[in-house]
Formats: structure tokens, sequence, C-alpha cells
């Protein structure tokens, strides 16, 4: 009786071995989930950045008026009051 556990235990770990080996959830699969989690990590750690780039740029456009200044004038193409304007023909 107790061979016959013995037996019947050896044979189902060499089975689950085999699935999980064998399989497209077994090791294959764990292997292409790390290198995503590694992209993705790389993705959230560059929008993290962005992030507070925008945060620095939006917290210098609410208190720095010579920022909003030249935001938008770069941005939108403003003049003040007494700049002069060159106008080039395209040819």
């Amino acid at each position: 009786m107790f061979r016959f556990i013995f037996y019947f235990l050896n044979l189902a770990v060499i089975l689950m071995l085999i699935l999980l080996f064998a399989s497209n959830k077994g090791v294959g699969k764990n292997d292409k989930l790390k290198e995503k989690i590694v992209k993705l990590d790389e993705n959230y750690s560059s929008l993290n950045k962005r992030k507070a780039e925008l945060e620095k740029n939006i917290k210098l456009f609410k208190e720095n008026r010579s920022y909003q200044k030249h935001i938008i004038r770069k941005e939108m193409g403003f003049v003040e009051e007494n700049d002069v304007i060159y106008i080039f023909n395209k040819k």
C-alpha cells in the first residue's frame, strides 16, 4: 500500500512538472509577464518624469508673470504694445 501511494505521488509530481513547463501558463508565460512588467515600469517612470515637468510648468505659469508673458508670446504669437514686427514676403 505504501509503494502504491509513493508511486502515485511521484507520478503526480512528474505530471505537474510537465504541465508547468509545457503549458502556455507555465514558466514561459511567466518570463513574458516579467518582461511586460519591466516595460510598464519604464513607461511609468517616464510618465512620472513628464508629470513632474508639467507640474513645474504649471506652477511657474501660475506664479510668475514674466513666464506667462514668455509662454503667451512664444506659443500663441502675441506681441506687446510697442513691439516692432517684421514681415517677410515668401517667394
